[in-house]
């Protein structure tokens, strides 16, 4: 958790600039950016600084702001990476792979969406309210432009749309049982074993 919890502390002071100095996320590239897009980068990134830090420490003591900056984005990085990863890190999900020769994933976009994701927690009042949807992970993959409320009426016509094709619809029902799931992965992973192969039986609910 305290590993997390730094995530996007990490990505405003370090990731987003690596990324942009060097060009590439990873080993993978990122366009050339024009002038006009590394302009609003910058000025978008001296600007969020500007109202987060730099404008609060005009009112209050400047040991309280930064405080108050961390302990923020310690929350948020907590938030994300939980969300994150009980949506795409547990033992029922699949974890395919390009074919080596072409570069292509085997299935089509959306079966690749739902066969990598999770849902948790989804009649959960609490996670509701906290998550902002987030929790639908599927919905949110297959449908990011439409608002989240509409997202506990979407999960049933999505979960029997998978039932009607054969796929999986992975579904924990309390964050408790998805926390179970990935500890069990990484266990998996731990010891060399492929989480592919790894059951939970009566944990994740399966359409």
């Amino acid at each position: 958790m305290l590993v997390s919890s730094l995530l996007t502390l990490s990505w405003i002071l370090y990731g987003e600039w690596r990324a942009f100095f060097s060009g590439h996320i990873g080993r993978h590239p990122l366009p050339r950016p024009t002038w006009v897009d590394a302009a609003v980068f910058v000025g978008t990134k001296l600007a969020y600084r500007g109202s987060m830090l730099a404008l609060p420490a005009c009112f209050h003591p400047v040991p309280h702001v930064l405080l108050a900056f961390v302990a923020m984005h310690l929350l948020f990085g907590v938030t994300l990476s939980l969300v994150f990863q009980l949506a795409h890190t547990v033992e029922l999900n699949a974890f395919p792979v390009p074919e080596p020769h072409t570069g292509r994933m085997a299935h089509a976009w959306a079966v690749h969406e739902v066969e990598t994701t999770a849902n948790v927690a989804p009649t959960h009042r609490w996670a509701c309210w906290y998550l902002g949807g987030f929790h639908f992970q599927i919905e949110h993959h297959l449908f990011p432009a439409i608002y989240h409320i509409h997202y506990p009426a979407m999960s049933t016509i999505v979960r029997q749309t998978c039932h009607d094709f054969a796929l999986p619809y992975v579904c924990y029902p309390t964050i408790q049982a998805a926390l179970v799931g990935h500890y069990r992965w990484l266990q998996t992973l731990g010891r060399g074993g492929d989480p592919r192969a790894t059951t939970a039986a009566g944990q994740p609910q399966r359409g």
